[in-house]
């Protein structure tokens, strides 16, 4: 075609009428076109927030658009239009409202902002093209895009362009309120519907109530449905559908089941969706068994269970732990001829993760792609959260890795399961990774995330790296809330860090957060295990001072604390306490009771607690019976404690080592050896293992029992059956060698302790020097003393006391003053027992000064001399032959008041007898009857000696009878003391009687016995009654010795045969007996006056 000029192409008047046409139907379009769209993006970014990014790119493009010479209806110049006729005008006009309306309703899926430009352009075209339809569906595309603000605007905006809201307006906007969840908006368009004088109708209604429903507001949506019959307003389907769906989502199942039996009654057929949404609310509900009545419902009032339906059927066997059920109704889908979705697989998945099914959750996760489903994020998630609580954490750590693989993207969740599977498994190392790892791929971490890492960290004993994680959390903006402090402290509980531990609970309220009761309990244990009992009921009462309830765990951790601290009335009043408030103590919290009870010496008490169990309806356990016997154990009470554990078995308990062990204990502190050897085999026999404990228990019982070579006996068994023994064992067995005499074998025991690779304690060495003093061993006690210092032990006061003690029987009295020095020089304090070690030393020794000088030093450095100080300075005066002192010192005992005892006046007596004052002795004898005290036989003895030596024959022999009268019965001393006094006294027959008296009742007259009745003899000139005296010692078994055979010479030599007396020498040659210079003086002067 050959390009003309206009006028040439337009040169008759019926081509320039056509042309004219073309060219304003032309311009009319662009204009129109370009005004539409400047108008709609200015909407467009009046509906963004100012400066955000979608509004500066609208506005980039407007200024772009302008210097292309495009410009805003408001400022660019508008062209001339040339003059035509109308017609095209109106043409042009037509076309463009049907381009706008096209758009407008393209825009109903939801397009909100190409809505707006189309009813910009609509009010931007001359002749004020808009009306309701136009503003109606506008208000729809912004509710079903979400946006209630713009759709409620545009409502408003009706009357400005001269248009009336209709009921489909206020419809459209109450839907799009409903869409978005603003349920109080929505009740107030209803409201003004009636107003403005329009009547609400059934639309109304149920956007309303959907509006109620996915606000959470199922009283209000329950409201408006009976509403709707009041005001003539017939509920249908949809009605009932979307008050069921908010009791759905309010958890009012019950409800939803009533209004799905009322529909029904009303005329209203149920659809699918009635049955999904109560379904649905049933799932929330827990209620998986009638969830799946409703399903089985279904068919048989003619509706076909869809996707939705068994989902739903699905999500609620979840949540009932039903996850074989859940299973079962995935499968019966594909049965029926339904699809299984992602959801339903979800679902089924999260299902087998509450029922602990990892390896079902992570078949099911293949299953979806080989059935064609792309598992999603969901998916995984819930697969790796199997994972998780079937602790499986590499399962679920290469689960994360293979989203990223399958294109897809783990969100914070993802991560945040994976964490807490590694906590579950104890990796706190591979937790904190994916901590970190979370910010490489662009995820921040949430609080939940590093509240997951510090309890990995806690239950790894990294309680330091939890504190840095709890403060890192603020570092970087996230505020750490009352779980992740519970976390932390939590870990510091672990870690035994009570201090700390109680720090973050104060710190807690500084930030803000209110401790729960959790927090509290996280504390208390660390503050428990440490013995802090102060601390502990401290927390314990802040606890009930901020309005927290403490529960059983928190009663029995303090508890436990005061058990550890030896608390057991306070541990009581807890365990009152408890069940005055309400709470049932359960069995731990009555065992830690027992266990304070036994700390504390109160065996009848724990027993009572072991028996109040029972009576509260709980069954004590091995543990508590375990405590109980222990009880009885410490309170020297061995027959309950093998009652109680006889007893266990008649309550169908078995009883383990431990039980055994303390009832050996038992028995071991009761001095029960055989009683415990026996439990000690019995354990054997019922397939009990005896431990370290068991054997030396059992050790400790044959040295109390001073069964030294039982002891041993069970030493070398422990070796035999592959038990080493621990230094208690050591030390017990040393101690029954100490017991039993032993002294050589309990120091081959201490040297056995380190080749074995022991370190003997203080108790050990203790033990040791204890044997060797009773051994008499006094350089071997000094020995192990400065062995002790030489291998790092300090010896105590025992120690030194034990020396100090060895030094006395082994009549080293300066020794054990030096000792008794040396104490202050190393630090040590010496006690009441050091002195009055150290004055029998003195006492033995002869030094009765030095005894005395020791009991005054007493008082003078605040020490207050017991009984057995002063009956050994006694004693010390009594052996220097200071009667009148000992006196004193018997009469000061009540003036400080201390009671002299039986020993006390035996050892004046003793004192007076040495002194030759039988007088004060026979006094003292008979004071003792009058202040209490009941004389033994070494009281009488000594009585009968003093008067002997003070020559009262007739008072001794009284003496000896009386001891018959009050029920003593003479021993050997008693009889050979009365015939020394019959014998001063010359009563030489009666001293004969007591010798053949002696055997007559039982007692066995010694050496001495017999050499005094031969001095008798010897004094009454009876030397043939001496001689046959001579022979009867032989007769019985006794040796005569040097001063037998010299009473009987002297006899002879009284008697004036002095061959006899030659023959007596030439005997005791024969006989191994030395003579000595009595001996001889008395055959030479015999000799000399009446033979050769």
């Amino acid at each position: 075609m050959c390009e003309l000029p206009l006028r040439e192409a337009c040169g008759t008047p019926r081509g320039t009428s056509r042309a004219s046409r073309l060219y304003r139907r032309t311009r009319t379009n662009e204009c129109a076109a370009r005004r539409w769209r400047e108008a709609g993006t200015l909407f467009e970014l009046r509906a963004l927030p100012r400066g955000s990014d979608a509004a500066n790119n609208i506005t980039s493009r407007v200024e772009g658009g302008a210097r292309n010479g495009l410009y805003l209806p408001d400022s660019r110049p508008r062209p001339s239009r040339p003059v035509g006729k109308r017609q095209g005008v109106v043409e042009g006009r037509t076309k463009s409202r049907t381009k706008l309306t096209t758009m407008l309703r393209d825009s109903g899926s939801g397009d909100w902002r190409k809505a707006l430009r189309a009813l910009d352009g609509m009010r931007q075209l001359p002749g004020g093209l808009l009306d309701q339809e136009s503003f109606c569906m506008a208000i729809t595309a912004c509710g079903r895009g979400k946006q209630w603000e713009q759709a409620v605007r545009l409502l408003r905006e009706m009357p400005t362009a001269g248009l009336t809201p209709n009921l489909i307006s206020y419809n459209a906007a109450i839907a799009a309120c409903a869409k978005s969840g603003q349920w109080k908006e929505a009740l107030v368009l209803l409201k003004e519907t009636t107003a403005v004088g329009l009547s609400p109708n059934v639309i109304s209604y149920n956007s309303a109530i959907g509006a109620c429903s996915r606000g959470g507001q199922w009283k209000t949506a329950l409201v408006l449905l009976n509403e709707m019959t009041t005001v003539g307003v017939i509920p249908n389907v949809v009605s009932y559908n979307s008050a069921i769906g908010a009791c759905s989502r309010g958890g009012q199942w019950k409800t939803a089941l009533m209004l799905l039996k009322e529909i029904t009654t009303v005329g209203v057929i149920p659809n699918v969706i009635s049955y999904n949404s109560a379904i649905g609310a049933c799932s929330r509900g827990g209620q998986w068994e009638t969830a799946l009545a409703l399903l089985n419902e279904m068919n048989t009032v003619g509706l076909t269970p869809n996707v939705v339906s068994y989902a739903s059927a699905i999500g609620a066997c979840s949540k009932g732990g039903q996850w074989e059920t859940a299973l079962s109704l995935l499968k019966e889908m594909t049965t029926v001829g339904l699809t299984p979705d992602v959801i339903s697989y979800n679902l089924a998945i999260g299902a087998c993760s509450k029922g602990g099914q990892w390896e079902t959750a992570l078949s099911l996760l293949k299953e979806m792609t080989t059935v064609g489903l792309t598992p999603d994020v969901i998916s995984y998630n819930l697969a790796i959260g199997a994972c998780s609580k079937g602790g499986q954490w590499e399962t679920a750590l290469s689960l994360l890795k293979e989203m990223t693989t399958v294109g897809l993207t783990p969100d914070v969740i993802s991560y945040n399961l994976a964490i807490g599977a590694c906590s579950k498994g104890g990796q706190w190392e591979t937790a904190l990774s994916l901590l970190k790892e979370m910010t490489t791929v662009g995820l921040t971490p949430d609080v939940i995330s590093y509240n997951l890492a510090i309890g990995a960290c806690s239950k790894g004993g990294q309680w330091e790296t939890a504190l840095s994680l709890l403060k890192e959390m603020t570092a970087v903006g996230v505020f750490p809330n009352v779980v992740s402090y519970n976390s932390a402290i939590g870990a510091c509980s672990r870690g035994g860090q009570w201090e700390t531990a109680v720090a973050l609970l104060k710190e807690m309220t500084t930030v803000g957060l209110s401790p729960n009761a959790v927090s509290y309990k996280s504390a208390i244990g660390p503050c428990s295990r440490s013995g802090q009992w102060e601390k502990v009921l401290v927390l314990f009462n802040e606890m009930i001072a901020v309005g927290l309830t403490p529960d059983v765990i928190s009663y029995s951790s303090a508890i436990g604390a005061c058990s550890k601290g030896g608390q057991w009335e306070k541990a009581l009043v807890l365990l009152e306490e408890m069940i005055a408030v309400g709470l049932t103590p359960n069995v731990i919290g009555y065992t830690a009771v027992i266990h304070a009870c036994s700390k504390g010496g109160q065996w009848e008490k724990a027993l009572a607690l072991l028996k109040e169990i029972t009576a509260v309806g709980l069954t004590p356990d091995v543990i508590s019976y375990t405590a109980t016997i222990d009880a009885c154990s410490r309170g020297g009470q061995w027959q309950t404690a093998l009652a109680l554990l006889n007893e266990m078995t008649t309550v169908g308990l078995t009883p383990d080592t431990i039980c055994y062990s303390s009832a050996i204990d038992a028995c071991a502190k009761g001095e029960q050896w055989e009683e415990a050897l026996a439990l000690l085999k019995e354990m054997t026999t019922l397939g009990l293992t005896p431990n370290v404990i068991s054997y030396s228990s059992a050790i400790d019982a044959c040295a109390k029992g001073e069964q030294w070579k039982e002891a041993l006996a069970l030493l070398k068994e422990m070796v035999a059956v592959g038990l080493p023994p621990d230094v208690i064992s050591y030390t017990s067995a040393i101690d029954a060698c100490s017991r039993g005499g032993q002294w050589e074998t309990a120091l081959a025991l201490l040297k056995e302790m380190a080749a074995v690779g022991l370190t003997p304690n203080v108790v050990s060495y203790a033990l040791a020097i204890d044997a060797c003093s009773k051994g008499g061993q006094w350089e071997s006690t000094l020995s192990l003393l400065n062995e002790m210092t030489a291998v790092g032990l300090t010896p105590d006061v025992i120690c030194y006391n034990l020396a100090i003690g060895a030094c006395s029987t082994g009549g080293q009295w300066e020794i054990a003053l030096a000792l008794l020095n040396e104490m202050a020089a190393v630090g040590l304090t010496p006690n009441v027992i050091s002195y009055t070690s150290a004055i029998d030393a003195c006492s033995k020794g002869g030094q009765w000064e030095s005894a005395l000088s020791l009991l005054k030093e007493m008082t003078a450095v605040g020490l207050t001399p017991n009984v057995i100080s002063y009956n050994a300075a006694i004693n010390a005066c009594s052996r220097g032959v200071q009667w009148e002192t000992a006196l004193v010192l018997l009469k000061e005992m009540t003036t400080v008041g201390l009671t002299p005892n039986v020993i006390s006046y035996t050892s004046a007596i003793d004192a007076c007898a040495k002194g030759d004052n039988w007088k004060e002795a026979v006094a003292l004898l008979m004071e003792m009857t009058t202040v209490g005290l009941t004389p033994n036989v070494i009281s009488y003895n000594a009585a009968i000696d003093a008067c002997s030596k003070g020559g009262q024959w007739k008072m001794a022999l009284a003496l000896l009878k009386e001891m018959a009268v009050v029920g003593l019965t003479p021993d050997v001393i008693s009889y050979t003391a009365a015939i020394d006094a019959c014998s001063k006294g010359g009563q030489l027959e009666t001293a004969l009687s007591l010798l053949k008296e002696m055997t007559a009742v039982g007692v066995f007259p010694n050496v001495v016995s017999y050499n005094l009745a031969i001095d008798a003899c010897s004094k009454g000139g009876r030397w043939r009654t001496a001689l046959a005296l001579l022979k009867e010692m032989a007769a019985v078994g006794l040796t005569p010795n040097v001063v037998s055979y010299n009473s009987a010479i002297h006899a002879c030599a009284e008697g004036g045969q002095w061959k006899e007396g030659v023959v007596l020498l030439e005997s005791m040659r024969r006989l191994g007996v030395v003579p000595d210079v009595i001996t001889y003086h008395a055959l030479i002067k015999m000799c000399a006056k009446y033979g050769d």
